[in-house]
């Protein structure tokens, strides 16, 4: 993943992380060429490696792992099954990594009761835990590999419990995955929607309706939520969007749907509506929402994934941080004036702060306050971007890109249709 050019020996150095390897190449190598040397193999420990660097001073090769979380140190010069000279730790030895890093997504596999991270901006893998681990545990299994098609940036993740599969937005290739809900390592999806037809650009976040089968996904770019047929596979377009003025959408961040109420909620950012706004399911085109909860007695500003319980109709929604968005320069095609960007200045309320997790009914509207916060310090929430649900216990899971961890609650409470809210979990 990481390279180094080392100026005195003419070499480009090479971490690659898909065989553990660190590789070696004339500075001046071009296309398909061998390595001139490598350092790989149980000895050297070299497990993921991310980066590297050269100590010109110490004649030094220096090496990121990311797989276990240490640093380590080779002669300049090493090459092949070698041992390194030193090693860096973070932690004790055998100390499990938890391998993910600045997640801001989960998806609960009922089927396996177990709860599935996507790496953010990080190493491209999706990780899965037990639902009931804790502390440092490795996951039980990983998906990753250049076999998966998964890139970085991948901020949603949807686990279809019915037909058994996970979905994933890839932001940076502009395509959905579909793998099989017990994928495992370097296993290819069993589907991709990708190409010009999809209208994809940097689709983020996705959810899937089991009633009419269909997956829908919220593009940031795009400024808009696309509706494929699950089933969906190729260059396909959708079967219909939601997009334009009137709906107010522009960075989609989050979507989530109720197939009780055949509601669709958007977690959209921007300068005009930092919100939640609901649809009716078979919406298109350019059509306004059906309620908008947004304003300062919110406390919307800089939020992720969304998520609802079809039992009660209860909204979930991750916030990473208080911070407001900037108001874009143009809206759509046309550049904002001058007393546009002093209105929104005089309307900004400064706030600052950790982020939570909030709740809301699916009916409310309007500057409403939400219903329930999962928040504080005993919560151990720096800034939540994912969030996910198992009602049948009562459970809340929290994904923290501030920590690299994630969290669970037990707030049976949230899951109560004759609960009505106005509780706080710290």
């Amino acid at each position: 993943m990481g390279l180094e050019v080392d100026a005195a020996r003419d070499e480009i150095i090479v971490a690659n992380y898909g065989d553990s390897s660190v590789r070696f190449f004339p500075r001046t190598a071009e296309g398909d060429v061998e390595p001139v040397r490598m350092i790989k193999g149980d000895r050297t420990q070299i497990v993921g490696p991310v980066d590297v660097t050269v100590d010109p001073m110490r004649d030094e090769l220096w090496v990121a792992n990311y797989a276990d979380h240490t640093a380590l140190v080779f002669d300049r010069s090493a090459s092949g099954n070698t041992a390194p000279k030193r090693i860096l730790r973070n932690a004790p030895e055998g100390t499990p990594a938890l391998a993910f890093t600045n997640a801001s997504a989960a998806a609960y596999d009922s089927k396996r009761d177990a709860l599935i991270v996507p790496n953010s901006v990080s190493v491209p893998r999706v990780s899965v835990f037990a639902r009931l681990a804790n502390g440092h545990m490795k996951p039980e299994r990983v998906i990753e590999g250049q076999g998966t098609y998964l890139s970085r940036t991948m901020h949603g993740i949807a686990h279809d419990e019915i037909n058994d599969e996970i979905s994933i937005p890839v932001a940076l290739g502009g395509a959905i995955l579909v793998f099989r809900g017990g994928a495992s390592g370097e296993e290819p999806p069993i589907r991709v929607i990708q190409g010009s037809r999809t209208r994809l650009i940097r689709p983020q976040t996705i959810a899937v309706d089991p009633v009419p089968d269909e997956i829908l996904v919220g593009d940031t770019t795009a400024r808009a939520i696309f509706v494929f047929d699950r089933t969906a596979n190729g260059d396909v377009a959708p079967k219909r969007a939601l997009y334009g003025e009137k709906t107010r959408l522009l960075d989609v961040v989050g979507v989530a749907v109720d197939p009780v109420r055949n509601i669709i909620v958007a977690a959209s950012r921007s300068a005009a509506t930092i919100g939640l706004l609901t649809f009716n399911r078979t919406d298109r085109g350019d059509v306004a929402p059906k309620t908008v909860i947004a304003g300062p007695r919110t406390g919307l500003a800089h939020f992720r994934q969304v998520a609802i319980d079809p039992g009660t109709g209860r909204i979930f929604l991750a916030q990473q941080s208080m911070r407001e968005k900037l108001l874009e320069p143009y809206r759509l095609d046309r550049p904002r004036t001058r007393e546009e960007f002093e209105e929104a200045l005089e309307a900004s309320t400064g706030r600052t702060g950790p982020g939570f997790i909030g709740v809301w009914n699916i009916d409310d509207n309007g500057d409403v306050p939400p219903r329930a916060l999962i928040q504080g310090p005993a919560s151990r929430l720096i800034a939540p971007g994912g969030v996910a649900l198992n009602p049948k216990r009562g459970e809340v899971f929290a994904v923290d890109g501030g920590s690299s961890a994630y969290y669970a609650y037990v707030v049976p409470q949230f899951f109560n249709p004759q609960w009505l809210g106005a509780i706080t979990a710290r």
